[in-house]
């Protein structure tokens, strides 16, 4: 009994050590613990360029890459907040380091930023390479939540894949996030060998299953217009998801009431036009704005091709002030009181 005592003895404190952890953490405050998950962001991020080093992985693969800019996730607090956060969403292949000085120019403005890191970016192609479009969107949920500790009034802005990822949290919180600027978000592709994904990917699944080998075509080679920032290699699995997050959010456009911002570029030479009619009418917001400009590059949002971020900034103020007018009606709005 003694030794079964002594033994007993540890437990005891480790359980009294849980439950004063638990006691204590609805005492912490939530912008702390938001802090603390934005630090474990960028853990995850030194934990996967560890674990996809150069050194674990394909040497011609891993030669061709030339990513040298910073994929941190970043939290920028304006000196004079205006209220209003801003969830900022990098497309594929891409990293935060796609749209920070943007979030900069944001921030600028009044604005609580956070450019969140979908996983699988800013390190290797083959840490993108083992993960679903489930996964991408939960990083994007972290951002979210990360951003509603700090802000009750939150704008989503995201580009490409970000764009369709940006559409499918309004859709699933209506209620939180008061605009979404979505910049070509792609439905339909320019190229259209990108129909022959599906094939592929099954058919590399089923040699990766058959024997030791990669696959058939594991990789496809790109040439990004900021190689400094995308990846010079796509995974063919994240092409293949990519089609699955695009046919659950074209489900989803019917559901979205959220006041919502579209860009196009009419000469995008990835993602192509007819995308933006096909969002635009199957979005369910009455609210909807469709801009299309003039401009034959991809990465109009980066490079504030035709001043677009002007034309952001319209619309984020249009709909704080509608926020604003809506809050200060309901505040005025006389008590009727019955008396029986």
């Amino acid at each position: 009994i003694a030794v079964y005592n002594n033994e007993a003895q540890p437990l005891q404190t480790i359980r009294k050590h849980v439950m004063d952890a638990e006691r204590s953490y609805h005492k912490i405050d939530p912008c702390q613990l938001a802090a603390w998950h934005f630090e474990d962001e960028q853990l995850n991020l030194a934990f996967e360029q560890q674990s996809f080093s150069p050194k674990t992985n394909d040497a011609i693969t891993e030669q061709l890459e030339t990513v040298t800019a910073d994929p941190m996730p970043f939290f920028i607090q304006a000196n004079e907040p205006n209220g209003y956060g801003v969830l900022l969403v990098h497309g594929l292949l891409a990293s935060p380091a796609e749209l920070r000085e943007y979030g900069h120019y944001l921030a600028d403005l009044g604005y609580t930023v956070l450019g969140i890191r979908i996983q699988g970016h800013g390190t290797s192609p083959y840490a993108l390479r083992e993960l679903t479009n489930q996964q991408w969107y939960q990083s994007v949920q972290k951002g979210f939540s990360i951003l509603q500790a700090y802000c009750a009034r939150i704008f989503v802005i995201g580009f490409s894949t970000g764009g369709a990822l940006a559409l499918k949290l309004a859709e699933e919180n209506p209620d939180a996030i008061i605009g979404v600027v979505a910049v070509s978000v792609p439905i339909k592709f320019v190229n259209s060998s990108f129909m022959l994904v599906p094939l592929v990917h099954n058919t590399n699944t089923f040699v990766q299953w058959m024997s030791s080998f990669e696959g058939v075509k594991p990789f496809i080679e790109n040439s990004p217009e900021h190689p400094d920032i995308n990846y010079h290699n796509t995974p063919i699995r994240a092409l293949y998801e990519l089609r699955l997050l695009i046919q659950d959010v074209e489900k989803r456009l019917p559901n979205i009431n959220t006041p919502t911002l579209l860009i196009y570029a009419d000469q995008d030479p990835v993602v192509a036009i007819s995308s933006a009619d096909t969002v635009f009418e199957k979005l369910g917001a009455t609210q909807k704005k469709l801009h299309v400009i003039n401009a034959d590059n991809h990465g109009i949002l980066m490079e504030n091709t035709d001043n677009i971020w002007r034309l952001i900034d319209d619309f984020l103020k249009q709909q704080s002030h509608l926020v604003e007018n809506l809050e200060t009606q309901a505040q005025t709005q006389p008590v009727r009181e019955i008396v029986t």
